[in-house]
């Protein structure tokens, strides 16, 4: 998956990324402190791997960090239907019926089913504090080589900006 995702990313030039509308969910990320915007996708989008993500939210053109889940909810309301919800960070605003688009940065693990609600929320907390701490670098697409020789692989985004590299000998 990671190396689709890589693939991904050169051909594009951007980290791959989703639109839709924020529908009305079933309101529990918010029981425990987490509320989510449940995204309804207006295309049909080839949606990644079920698990939790660092993304960013583009909301009105304004830029916010937040941790998305692609899956069933498994500790909490088992959903059959795949669901793509978004906890954003430092963000408080009403946003249903808004249309955002979920850029993904970074696989952080898999969806899984927790023993307690607490041990849940532990886990979003620390999936929350991960996403506060990633860094993006941004580099050139040229640079993309460059960067996949020395190992560097799953803190990359691609835009068209110029990142000064020293000397390979």
């Amino acid at each position: 998956y990671r190396r689709q995702r890589q693939m991904c990313i050169r051909e594009v030039g951007r980290p791959y990324q989703i639109i839709g509308k924020v529908c009305a969910g079933r309101q529990v990320g918010r029981t425990i402190g987490f509320p989510t915007a449940n995204v309804a996708l207006y295309e049909p989008y080839v949606i990644p791997k079920r698990g939790v993500y660092v993304v960013d939210v583009i909301i009105n053109n304004c830029k916010y960090r937040g941790v998305c889940n692609i899956g069933h909810n498994p500790t909490i309301n088992y959903n059959d239907n795949t669901t793509i919800e978004v906890n954003i960070l430092d963000f408080k605003d009403n946003v249903y019926g808004k249309i955002i688009k979920v850029m993904f940065l970074k696989y952080v693990r898999d969806e899984k089913k927790f023993i307690t609600k607490e041990a849940l929320i532990k886990q979003i907390e620390a999936d929350a504090n991960l996403a506060e701490d990633t860094k993006i670098v941004i580099v050139d697409l040229s640079m993309m080589l460059v960067l996949d020789l020395w190992g560097i692989r799953d803190i990359i985004t691609v835009s068209y900006t110029h990142l000064t590299l020293p000397t390979i000998r």
